[in-house]
């Protein structure tokens, strides 16, 4: 691989619009797919290698506009993004939604083609700020920071996307390394940004050697000294992995109805509720101490239906299991949370819920609404909700005589700091419930399972997530799957875990490195802008 890239940087071509286009291209779709498809993972180390030569190449040349370097990184970002977004075109035709072919068909393309553009508008100033930082002083003097500016852009932008709406942080680089948990090991140090940190520095690494000969060696030497430190530390974590359980080990389970978005909603409340009831018979008098559902399961709250919910306060006290429930709460005609209710092993059914906080843009609201309504109605038809969910504010940890449970509900668990919350706020085990059924059996539903080995990893806890079709997977706090059933199938998932406490350092210091690379990135953008001025003041005196 690295002598055909050696022979690909050599090529009078790649200085070219078409050949940089084509690099930008190769290196887009092939991170993508690695992170779609962790299997692939090992490739990410040197996927990003023909757009960093690129960005590098034109970065540095104060002749190049800022303009092109926008192109180049929306070329990038838009072919990355497709890949990582292709699963949208399994959700068609939308049959649980009842609208018709075409309109489905608009709102797939719509989905996939428009939120890569949004993700990509942003996202392709990467090249340019890289580009701005290049040309200052320092960074001529120390032409290597190139690639630690690079990397530090990288996991900056990756961060930027949790931070509203139109930003979804569903491709992070670290989830191409979930198949190698122990690359995934320093995200409990530093967190997910730290992973992707360290990928395009090794990428950068090797692109920066393949264009400037003379400093291959240090780059070699770097590059490898980098990879070998992230694997090191990431067998030590693994192996000294001395958090303590503060009990003896319990049995959790998790329950997997296979029951889809279109059949919960079209069926009767009771067929659904009978498979999920039956299931959870069946772990309790396997001796499950918790019992997890997945998003709602049966799409009611359970305090408005009382048939539903004393047999399930009944089958608490009798076994004496905790259940963990996705369901409806409403708080008024006006007002309705995506929840997770507890029942604990007294039968006691708790006032207290943890409700959804972020929610799925025109899947549960419609932001913009007045705008989107005027432009996109056929957006708003996505939701199979009559009105908008409200968004929960708090952990809202439960407390239990087996510990402190967290909680969070399917988008929730792709932004890490939901996850820190929880830990923070004292939770022992974290369950995930959700509901991927849209994703059928596409890449989607294992990409959002990855972020559940990155939540478990990032946090030090067990995880425990419940899916409708699946994936239900148990997961360590090193990130490995102690139980998992795929999807479309019908189940129960068990294991024994225990019960965490104590923080790791992520938890602790949160995104810290996130802000130091943003400090730093800050830093040498002023002193670019400073200098700017201070060549133009002297321009102006010398022409006079």
């Amino acid at each position: 691989m690295i002598s055909l890239l050696k022979k690909i940087a050599a090529q009078p071509w790649l200085r070219s619009s078409h050949g940089m286009n084509v690099l930008l291209i190769v290196s887009g779709l092939l991170t993508g797919l690695c992170v779609c498809f962790p299997v692939l993972g090992v490739l990410e180390w040197v996927s990003l290698v023909p757009a960093l030569i690129v960005f590098f190449l034109l970065a540095g040349d104060a002749d190049v506009p800022l303009r092109r370097l926008y192109r180049c990184g929306f070329v990038y970002n838009y072919a990355f993004s497709v890949v990582i977004f292709h699963w949208f075109f399994y959700m068609y035709p939308l049959e649980f939604t009842g609208v018709p072919r075409l309109v489905a068909l608009a709102i797939v393309l719509v989905a996939t083609l428009g939120l890569s553009l949004l993700q990509s508008l942003f996202a392709a100033l990467l090249p340019v700020v890289l580009a701005l930082v290049s040309r200052g002083r320092i960074a001529t003097k120390l032409p290597f920071l190139q690639i630690i500016v690079t990397a530090a852009l990288w996991g900056v932008r990756e961060w930027a996307q949790t931070l509203n709406w139109t930003g979804v942080p569903w491709g992070r680089l670290a989830l191409g390394q979930a198949s190698f948990p122990l690359m995934l090991q320093t995200a409990s140090w530093f967190g997910p940004y730290f992973v992707t940190f360290i990928i395009v520095l090794v990428n950068g690494c090797i692109a920066y050697a393949l264009l400037h000969a003379d400093r291959r060696r240090l780059c070699a030497l770097v590059g490898v000294g980098v990879f070998a430190l992230q694997l090191t530390c990431g067998g030590i974590i693994m192996l000294t992995d001395t958090a303590r359980a503060t009990e003896e080990p319990i049995k959790v389970a998790a329950i997997q109805g296979n029951v889809g978005s279109a059949d919960k909603w079209d069926a009767s409340n009771q067929e659904t509720f009978d498979i999920y009831y039956e299931l959870t018979v069946k772990a309790a008098e396997q001796g499950a101490d918790v019992i997890v559902w997945p998003e709602t399961a049966v799409p009611i709250d359970f305090d408005d239906y009382a048939g539903y919910r004393d047999p399930l306060i009944s089958l608490a006290r009798e076994h004496e299991v905790v259940l963990v429930l996705g369901a409806f709460v409403h708080e008024s005609s006006e007002v309705s949370y995506n929840a997770v209710r507890l029942i604990d092993e007294t039968g006691t059914m708790r006032e207290e819920f943890y409700a959804k906080r972020h929610l799925v843009p025109f899947g549960e609201y419609v932001p913009l609404r007045p705008v989107i309504e005027a432009v996109l109605p056929f957006l708003t038809e996505i939701s199979m909700l009559s009105t908008d969910t409200e968004a929960g504010e708090d952990a809202a940890v439960f407390e239990t005589n087996i510990g402190q449970i967290g909680s969070l509900v399917c988008f929730d668990s792709i932004y890490e700091q939901l996850a820190l919350d929880a830990a923070r706020e004292g939770a022992e085990l974290i369950c995930i419930v959700t509901n991927d059924s849209w994703f059928f059996d596409s890449a989607a539903v294992h990409m959002h399972n990855a972020q559940a080995k990155l939540r478990a990893i990032e946090t030090g806890r067990y995880v425990v997530r419940a899916a409708n079709t699946g994936v239900s997977s148990i997961i360590t706090p090193t990130g490995k799957e102690l139980a998992r059933l795929d999807a479309l199938k019908e189940g129960i998932v068990t294991s024994e875990v225990e019960m965490r406490q104590g923080m790791t350092l992520y938890t602790r210091i949160g995104n810290l490195f996130v802000y130091v690379c943003l400090a730093g990135c800050a830093v040498l953008l002023a002193e670019r802008a400073v200098n700017g001025i201070d060549a133009r003041v002297k321009r102006a005196k010398a022409q006079k």
